[in-house]
């Protein structure tokens, strides 16, 4: 099994219940307490209504550079979400201010809120449909791929 993060390959562990935890990047893979998903996600109209508040918020796509030469959304930071452990230094001071992570579908983004919620970021969400939906609800002049 490969980390989403990192894609280092790493191995179940049965120290304190089974567990899957990545050495390098330090995400615990599995358990995921499922209870905080549901806390971890916001939709389009709720980034949209920050966005017209004016709200004092981080943007982070995750996706790779080659998606994001096809379609972007403004204002959006671009940290793959591969190289999410090694922007860590760099986002320490985000680590008070919301955070909100998008990427093509909202997969990768629900890894990365984790990741970041697992880092100690206690004020991150992930867009759920990524930039599809926002291409179908806010601009649809953004590409769809």
């Amino acid at each position: 099994m490969k980390c989403p993060i990192c894609r280092e390959e790493v191995k179940p562990t049965t120290e304190r219940g089974l567990r899957v935890y990545c050495e390098k990047c330090k995400f615990l893979i599995q358990p995921f307490d499922t209870t905080k998903i549901k806390q971890l996600k916001t939709t389009v109209n709720d980034v949209i209504k920050k966005i017209e508040k004016k709200e004092d918020f981080l943007f982070i796509d995750v996706r790779n550079p080659d998606e994001r030469e096809i379609a972007s959304i403004n204002g959006t930071v671009l940290i793959p979400l591969t190289e999410l452990p090694s922007q860590m230094d760099t986002l320490e001071k985000y680590k008070d201010k919301e955070i909100v992570v998008h990427c093509h579908h909202g997969g990768r983004s629900m890894t990365a809120a984790k990741f970041l919620h697992q880092s100690g970021f206690k004020n991150v969400k992930s867009m759920d449909g990524g930039i599809d939906a926002w291409s179908l609800l806010v601009d649809n002049s953004i590409e769809r791929y």
